[in-house]
């Protein structure tokens, strides 16, 4: 289905020659732009405590290996030596809560 656009008398609605349109500015741009206009410049930048140490724990987070190196082997000389055992009932316990709390997290969602 095709629409056409008409002016207030009925007739289509022409651009005439070729002359380029200004856009007008966001209401937020123009809100920026006065401020920018009164607030003195700043030559510093403060960085609030809350961003320092956030910085600071990416820092360690950063330092601590994604794979805990010794816990693989030692589960593995384990498994290789037949020494390890697998709790079913613990396994089981921990899948149905992990179950029941997603479904609430599902059930609060909606």
């Amino acid at each position: 289905m095709t629409h056409k656009i008409e002016g207030l008398d009925g007739r289509p609605v022409s651009v005439t020659g070729g002359a380029s349109v200004a856009r007008p500015r966001d209401v937020g741009q123009e809100n920026r732009a006065d401020d920018k206009a009164t607030r003195p410049a700043r030559s510093e930048i403060e960085i609030t405590p809350a961003a320092r140490q956030l910085a600071a724990l990416e820092k360690v987070l950063a330092q601590i290996p994604v794979v805990d190196e010794a816990r693989v082997k030692t589960i593995s000389s384990a498994i290789a030596d037949g020494r390890y055992q697998v709790d079913a009932a613990k396994v089981a316990e921990r899948l149905m809560r992990s179950d029941a709390e997603l479904t609430e997290a599902q059930r609060r969602e909606r």
